[in-house]
C-alpha cells in the first residue's frame, strides 16, 4: 500500500510540474476542431480514422505495424500536413505540423520544433511517398532542422494511402 502511495503522489507532482511548465512557457492545446487555415491553403484529403507511427531515426524496431485502433486524424492539404490524436475529452488534439518541403516557421529549426512553447511540433518534410503495396505513407524530414534531429519518418496508416500519397506528392510538386 505505501508504495501505492508513492506512485500516486510521483504522478500527481508530474502532472503539477507539466502544468507548471506549460504556464511558464505558454504552450497550450491545439484542436483540428478549431484550427485556422492559412489564407490560400485548400485542403486536399482528409482521414479521421488513421494511425500514426513516428519512426525513431536509431534505435527502433526494423520492422513494425501498428495495432489498427483509428485514433489519429490527418488532414493534408496543399502547403502542409496535420496530425492530430484524440485526446481524453474525444477532441482532436494537433501534435504535428508537417511542412511540406521547407518550413516557413522558424520554431521548426528549434530542438523541440515548438512543442513546449507553441503545444505541437513542426517539422519540413518530404511530399508523402507510398511504397508499392504499402499500407502507409512515409513523410521523411529534409535538410538537417533540429526539431527533426531523431525522428527517421512518420508513417501515417490510412485506408486512402493510394489518394494521400498521391495528392500530396503532386500538389507539393506541381502546385
Amino acid at each position: 500500500m505505501n508504495g501505492f502511495l508513492w506512485l500516486l503522489a510521483f504522478c500527481a507532482g508530474l502532472a503539477a510540474l507539466g502544468w507548471i511548465v506549460s504556464r511558464i512557457t505558454g504552450a497550450r492545446a491545439y484542436y483540428l476542431e478549431n484550427w485556422e487555415f492559412l489564407p490560400g491553403e485548400k485542403e486536399l484529403w482528409r482521414d479521421d480514422h488513421t494511425d500514426v507511427v513516428v519512426v525513431p531515426r536509431a534505435g527502433g524496431a526494423v520492422s513494425m505495424r501498428p495495432i489498427r485502433m483509428r485514433r489519429w486524424a490527418v488532414v493534408g492539404t496543399d502547403q502542409r500536413v496535420i496530425v492530430a490524436n484524440r485526446s481524453l475529452t474525444g477532441k482532436r488534439m494537433v501534435m504535428y505540423v508537417l511542412w511540406l518541403g521547407a518550413s516557413p516557421d522558424p520554431l521548426s529549426r528549434k530542438l523541440g520544433g515548438g512543442l513546449l512553447t507553441r503545444g505541437y511540433t513542426t517539422m519540413a518534410v518530404a511530399p508523402g511517398v507510398r511504397e508499392t503495396g504499402s499500407p502507409y505513407v512515409a513523410f521523411r524530414p529534409v535538410g538537417a532542422e533540429a526539431s527533426s534531429l531523431f525522428v527517421l519518418e512518420i508513417r501515417v496508416y490510412t485506408d486512402m494511402a493510394e489518394v494521400a500519397g498521391d495528392d500530396v506528392t503532386k500538389e507539393a510538386t506541381h502546385g
